[in-house]
């Protein structure tokens, strides 16, 4: 400490301390470990957002379009009554419908990636972006397809991630493995 005319030193050479000061370097110098974590939790909250069908915000996805819905049960005659109503069968179907989830690929795309400095979430599907961000597709980009965004950082991962990050940092003061 210094102040006017005069310093202050203080040395504290108790080993303890100082193993203790060698562990939170080697911890904060390769984050990996709780990059690892962190993308654990941030892929597991994603694959929440599909089961609940809502962005990271809470707000619900748009719902399929009535082309989409067609274009999954079929227009055959055992689909629909004489009068052009959808019969039981067809019905339960459609309520059963999940929005990003006809076969399962997306969801099951989502993977995380850490190094010592980030942690990357994502997935491997090329068509992730169109239905994360929105915009035009298909033949002619004639199709409009709404933005549904799976990924994203919601309070409830922001408390997780620290939470991770407490953990490490005390494993690491702690000496725990």
């Amino acid at each position: 400490m210094t102040g006017p005319g005069f310093t202050v030193s203080v040395t504290l050479a108790d080993e303890r301390v100082q193993a203790t000061l060698g562990r939170l370097a080697a911890a904060a110098g390769d984050l990996t470990p709780a990059f690892d974590d962190i993308g654990g939790g941030l892929v597991t909250s994603t694959l929440r957002r599909f089961e609940t069908e809502r962005d990271p915000t809470g707000r619900p996805w748009r719902p399929l379009s009535i082309n989409t819905i067609i274009g999954r049960i079929g227009s055959r005659a055992k689909t629909f009554t004489k009068k052009g109503d959808l019969r039981k069968p067809a019905a339960r179907y459609v309520a059963a419908l999940k929005i990003l989830q006809h076969r399962g690929h997306l969801m099951g795309g989502i993977h995380h990636r850490a190094s010592r400095d980030a942690v990357e979430v994502g997935s491997d599907r090329v068509y992730a972006r169109i239905h994360q961000f929105g915009g035009q597709a298909g033949r002619g980009r004639k199709v409009t397809i709404p933005p549904r965004p799976f990924l994203g950082i919601d309070g409830d991962d922001e408390a997780m991630v620290l939470g991770i990050l407490r953990g490490h940092l005390g494993r690491a003061i702690g000496g725990e493995a």
